[in-house]
């Protein structure tokens, strides 16, 4: 491991990945060290531990104490903060945190000119489009979209006057139609936005609360982000 790291095929930053391992693989790190360095050396140091941690589970073995440890180690918490937010922590064992790093980062796009999100916003909207594309499947149980059910008495003027505004694009799609405009739009059709369509609502350009009708010619797609600003106020509108 020196010589490569002398000969510049390994850098310091591999070469510690390889060395900050337990005692107990001190032996299989003697007999597979050629292998791992020639493996490592054209990586990225993000790869490289990923590569040393699949070495690690395959020395180790499924269902060994080590592993065990690990995935015995997993938790995912979550509250709902004094303003509706909702507050996540959690600990994925190796394998699955690469799971869901994996599936964040291809559901994260590319960063347009005009996209003023920082990275952890960026992620929280990919977490969200993932999780909304599998209720949206028909894969989860129950399947049907998270709604909330508000039951009051409306003779009462301070329970009506409580009540939140409809959103402008609720109206249902049928889905020959959002078939129709998916072949027509391809992706999101805010200008310089290419998000594909299976992460993009069907958004009336006359809002539907006004009297938009649901109709191919009053509907386009936009993604998640660029709908959420349509919607607002302090939104430029979007060009037609």
């Amino acid at each position: 491991m020196g010589k490569a790291v002398e000969s510049g095929g390994l850098s310091l930053d591999q070469a510690r990945v390889l060395t900050e391992l337990p005692e107990r693989l001190s032996e299989q790190l003697s007999r597979d060290e050629v292998t791992l360095v020639n493996t490592v050396g054209a990586l990225s140091v993000v790869d490289t531990r990923r590569v040393v941690d699949y070495w690690k589970t395959a020395v180790d073995g499924p269902g060994t104490e080590a592993t065990a440890e690990l995935f015995d180690r997993r938790y995912l918490f979550g509250s709902k903060t004094w303003d509706g937010m909702i507050k996540s922590d959690g600990l994925l064992d190796p394998v699955a945190g690469d799971l869901v790093m994996t599936a964040l980062q291809a559901a994260t796009p590319p960063r347009r000119d005009g996209d003023l999100r920082t990275p952890r916003q960026r992620r929280a909207d990919a977490l969200t489009d993932l999780a909304r594309t599998f209720l949206d499947s028909g894969q989860a149980a129950g399947s049907e979209k998270p709604h909330v059910l508000v039951l009051t008495d409306l003779t009462c003027p301070e329970a009506v006057s409580w009540m939140p505004p409809p959103c402008p694009c609720k109206a249902s799609i049928p889905l020959s139609m959002r078939r129709a405009l998916i072949a027509r739009d391809r992706h999101c059709r805010h200008p310089g936005c290419d998000r594909p369509a299976q992460f993009c609502d069907a958004h009336h350009v006359k809002h539907w609360a006004d009297g938009g009708p649901t109709a191919l010619s009053n509907l386009k797609l936009l993604c998640r982000y660029h709908h959420t600003l349509q919607h607002r106020s302090q939104s430029p509108p979007l060009l037609e």
